[in-house]
């Protein structure tokens, strides 16, 4: 039991050194579900402190969820999936390396480098 009460201490600083610029810095969340309690917590607490905009990325046409996350995180939904948005942003950023982009997925699944 008190490895546990241990653990959760330094858990909770680390959580809270990982997310410290995160008042600083313009968010993007991509795959995170925010079903982490410790997190969520630390993030819910954060919202109050910042000025700077975050956005999750998910696929859910869904008013009251975006209303939900702008609300209590002060978080923006961008409606796509995470492929779709990455490829777009590639198209308008140009970040990904050449052999990896988009349109050579299925390649990519061939050479079983990617699933």
């Amino acid at each position: 039991m008190f490895d546990y009460f241990k653990m959760i201490g330094d858990y909770r600083g680390m959580i809270e050194r990982f997310l410290s610029d995160f008042n600083q810095s313009c968010v993007l969340f991509l795959g995170y579900a925010f079903m982490d309690m410790d997190i969520g917590a630390e993030l819910f607490r954060l919202r109050q402190e910042r000025r700077i905009p975050w956005y999750a990325v998910f696929p859910r046409n869904d008013a009251d969820v975006r209303r939900m996350y702008e609300q209590n995180f002060g978080i923006l939904q961008i409606n796509r999936r995470c492929v779709d948005f990455l490829a777009e942003l590639d198209d308008s950023i140009n970040f990904v390396p050449d052999g990896w982009k988009f349109g050579a997925i299925d390649e990519l699944k061939l050479k079983s480098l990617i699933q």
